[in-house]
C-alpha cells in the first residue's frame, strides 16, 4: 500500500491521487494541513514539498513528478 502526504489546495497532490487511482493502487492519504506530526515528519526528513509518496511505509517513491516518471519507466 502507498502512503501519500498531501495538504489542502494542492494541485499536484490531487494529480498524484488520481494517478494512484488510475493504476488501481490502494493508498492512505495523510494531510499535513490537519496532522502536525506528519508535517513534522516531512520537515524533519528534509522534504519541503507535497505530495510525498512512500510504498509500504518505508520505500520512498518521490514527489508527483518522480512517481509519474517511475510509473512510465515500468510501462516501457
Amino acid at each position: 500500500m502507498y502512503t501519500i502526504y498531501t495538504q489542502d489546495l494542492c494541485g499536484y497532490c490531487t494529480a498524484a491521487k488520481q494517478l494512484l487511482e488510475k493504476h488501481n493502487y490502494t493508498y492512505e492519504e495523510i494531510n499535513i494541513s490537519k496532522d502536525e506530526n506528519a508535517k513534522a515528519f516531512l520537515k524533519g526528513n528534509g522534504y519541503k514539498t507535497v505530495p510525498q509518496i512512500f510504498y509500504n511505509g518505508t520505500e520512498y517513491m518521490g514527489d508527483y513528478t518522480m512517481f509519474k516518471e517511475r510509473l512510465n519507466k515500468q510501462k516501457g
